[in-house]
């Protein structure tokens, strides 16, 4: 009961709500940093802009405060000021694409990244939408964007070193499955050169089998003709020893009585 009630006191729902809303604005800063990288003006600063008020909104979620976009529309681009039209850099004649896109992707994500600090804190102290001033939320908001530069390098550098071991993680794994598939393979293989094996040695055993039946059979027709033979010169020869014993008969008969 007592922890029951520790961990729904205000300050512990504080914490969880800061923690909650400092993983969006980590998640919406990494967002921001890779759409700095379309080559649009135009589409990235929308885009960029699109993000930002998404990452405000998940934050008004978790404090439960209503969430109105116009109007926070309207307040980003009046704490962003002249950090929302960076994406221009990539229209300067002479300036590469790729350069100006890996400074919009600093300058927009440390932006995001300061732009939700800002309505983190607001929230937290008890703030809404309707009481936020953009003009004195302004230097605070270009006091963190000085000073969050480097935590947002770190964002990214860590985010690219997850995101390498999960690559290595799933080509290592991706090596282990490749690995077991060349083993099952092999081993149905050699199953099925041993069938292969199998069903040929069959076939030769069947066939010196039916070799031998027809050999049989054969040896056996033989045999019966010569019994038929035997049997026809049986009654040939019993014909005539019976035609003899009747001759003999009548000869007895005809003898005289003494």
């Amino acid at each position: 009961m007592t922890m029951h009630a520790t961990l729904t006191t205000p300050i512990w729902t504080s914490l969880q709500q800061k923690d909650t809303a400092q993983k969006i604005i980590n998640q919406k800063t990494l967002y921001a940093a890779g759409l700095g990288f379309i080559p649009f003006p135009i589409l990235d600063a929308l885009s960029i802009m699109s993000i930002q008020i998404w990452m405000v909104r998940d934050i008004a979620k978790v404090y439960q405060i209503p969430f109105k976009r116009h109007r926070v529309k309207s307040f980003i681009g009046a704490v962003v000021g002249n950090l929302g039209t960076v994406g221009l850099l990539k229209i300067i004649p002479g300036l590469g694409t790729a350069l100006a896109g890996s400074a919009i992707a600093v300058s927009a994500a440390t932006a995001t990244y300061a732009l939700g600090r800002v309505f983190q804190q607001h929230f937290d102290q008890g703030g809404t939408l309707l009481d936020f001033d953009p003009v004195s939320s302004r230097h605070y908001f270009q006091k963190l964007y000085e000073k969050n530069k480097l935590v947002v390098q770190n964002l990214k550098e860590q985010e690219g070193m997850r995101k390498t071991m999960n690559n290595k993680t799933a080509m290592t794994e991706l090596e282990r499955v490749n690995q077991q598939l060349r083993i099952e393979e092999e081993y149905h293989e050699e199953l099925h050169r041993e069938a292969e094996q199998f069903i040929i040695e069959l076939h030769q055993s069947l066939r010196e089998k039916e070799m031998a039946h027809l050999a049989a059979q054969q040896k056996n027709a033989v045999f019966i003709d010569q019994l038929k033979k035997t049997n026809k010169d049986l009654i040939v020869t019993v014909a005539l020893l019976k035609q003899q014993l009747e001759a003999k008969e009548k000869r007895r008969r005809r003898l005289p009585w003494f």
